[in-house]
């Protein structure tokens, strides 16, 4: 062994601590703006007015219903899309297929709950645009997570993870 194979493998086993963090951290909320305010520019630039310069959901006059609704509509179906990936790779997992479907319904009962208004007395009601946006963010965050590990020893623990993190997530949002 030569003198430096040491520090060589010390030096490794703290890059392998540090980037094993990222397969345990938590989205933040701006994460989730970015990824709104991303898929905004990348689909509908014309959208644009319904971000502030800190990539907060702006109420402005105009087209602000006309956006919001491409906006989800195109959100949704890319997600969608996103989640079909998702069910197609884990056919092989059929447990690990069948928690993240359960999280995803879940996520959906709890989108519904947040982000739907319904005034009781007359059963009308309306999309709260925002608070969809950020929950659509938040799925395809999870989602992209779940479909960029890879299944080998060390993707398959980070895998369960990541499902308990994303339920724990929709359990407490």
């Amino acid at each position: 062994m030569s003198r430096n194979q040491p520090f060589i493998l010390f030096t490794m086993s703290i890059i392998a601590v540090l980037f094993s963090f990222e397969a345990f951290s938590e989205v933040s909320k701006g994460e989730l703006r970015q990824i709104t305010k991303q898929f905004t520019n990348e689909h509908h630039p014309e959208c644009k007015v319904l971000f502030k310069t800190l990539g907060s959901w702006k109420q402005v006059k105009g087209d602000v219903m006309v956006c919001s609704n491409r906006l989800i509509s195109s959100f949704d179906r890319e997600l969608n899309l996103l989640y079909q990936q998702v069910m197609d790779r884990y056919e092989i997992f059929p447990k690990k297929k069948n928690r993240i479907k359960k999280v995803q319904r879940n996520w959906i009962k709890n989108r519904d709950n947040k982000c739907i208004y319904i005034d009781k007395l007359d059963d009308t009601g309306f999309i709260k645009p925002r608070c969809h946006a950020m929950q659509l963010a938040l799925a395809t965050w999870y989602l992209k997570r779940l479909n960029s590990i890879q299944f080998d020893e060390q993707g398959l623990p980070t895998i369960n993870n990541v499902i308990n993190e994303y339920y724990q997530r929709v359990k407490n949002s």
